[in-house]
């Protein structure tokens, strides 16, 4: 809906399954699923499993991040909560931090393909890779 922000909602199953066990509102124009193999964030915590949100900005990223925990170090910024270990992560903060994806691909080392969407700009999807 106009000017709500994005919802997020995160199951830990198989592929076969989480279709199943989402619902995507009639009203939503757009939507981002993604299923995980995961390289950094164990799935068993479902605050690593994706979307991941960070402030006004939801993603999600196949790839991985060398550089994650430093820069959540260098730009000053929390993790979104204490269990979160994703590397994902770093993207969103900076995405929302400097208010652009592409400059916040800049910023990190490793591999990134990324879907976003920003509570600022909501008719707006971007995809992107690094």
């Amino acid at each position: 809906m106009p000017g709500e922000a994005v919802g997020v909602e995160k199951v830990s199953a198989p592929a076969v399954r989480v279709l199943e066990r989402i619902g995507i509102p009639r009203e939503a124009r757009q939507a981002i699923v993604h299923v995980r193999e995961f390289t950094k964030g164990v799935p068993a915590i479902v605050d690593n499993n994706h979307p991941v949100r960070w402030g006004a900005v939801t993603g999600v990223h196949n790839g991985h991040l060398e550089n994650d925990d430093e820069l959540f170090d260098r730009y000053g910024q929390e993790r979104s909560t204490p269990r979160i270990t994703v590397d994902t992560e770093a993207i969103m903060m900076l995405a929302d931090v400097l208010g652009d994806v592409g400059r916040a691909l800049e910023e990190v080392r490793g591999s990134a393909a990324v879907a976003i969407l920003d509570d600022r700009e909501p008719d707006r999807l971007v995809l992107a890779r690094r």
